[in-house]
């Protein structure tokens, strides 16, 4: 089956604006998920749907009826909510699920040692465990550490203003 109609949960965010924006010039039906309280506005065309609740996976299962795939774009501090997005697309019988693991590649040892990472461990093997013997196929997509982005806006590894400075693996 073709892949046609997209949800974007994040959609005005510093990943999902870009993404949105990409899959509108390519031809998608395209709907955002917001919160109620959103008043963002969105490209022409893109659909917005107000969510009150992303624990409430029966009211994200019916939001998903008759969409194709779901890219979550939802940043580190919404990870928690890929699980109920998966859930749901999965009741809702969504074909593909890309989670909001933008970042370095969790087939790398290396990484996945990382303790940043342990949250998007999780959703990579919950993703594998829920998916099988399901019609919902999952993809990672990894882009690399948004690095700079995360320096400045999150204070990844550096707090700037603080002078502090994280260290992993105690070096």
């Amino acid at each position: 089956m073709a892949i046609k109609r997209v949800v974007v949960v994040g959609a005005s965010g510093a990943v999902g604006e870009p993404v949105t924006k990409a899959l509108v010039d390519a031809g998608f039906e395209v709907t955002a998920f917001t919160r109620a309280s959103s008043s963002n506005n969105f490209p022409s065309g893109v659909k917005a749907h107000p969510i009150e609740d992303y624990e409430d996976v029966a009211a994200l299962t019916k939001a998903l009826e008759g969409q194709d795939a779901v890219v979550s774009t939802i940043g580190f501090g919404g990870a928690g909510y890929q699980k109920n997005l998966l859930d749901a697309s999965i009741k809702a019988g969504v074909q593909r699920f890309l989670p909001s693991e933008f970042g370095c590649d969790l087939e790398n040892a290396k990484v996945r040692a990382l303790p940043i990472f342990a949250p998007k461990i999780e959703v990579e093997e919950y993703s594998a465990e829920k998916t099988k013997g399901t019609k919902t196929s999952y993809t990672f997509v990894y882009t690399n550490a948004f690095f700079d982005w995360g320096l400045v806006n999150a204070g990844l590894l550096l707090d700037l203003p603080g002078k502090k400075l994280q260290l992993i693996d105690g070096a």
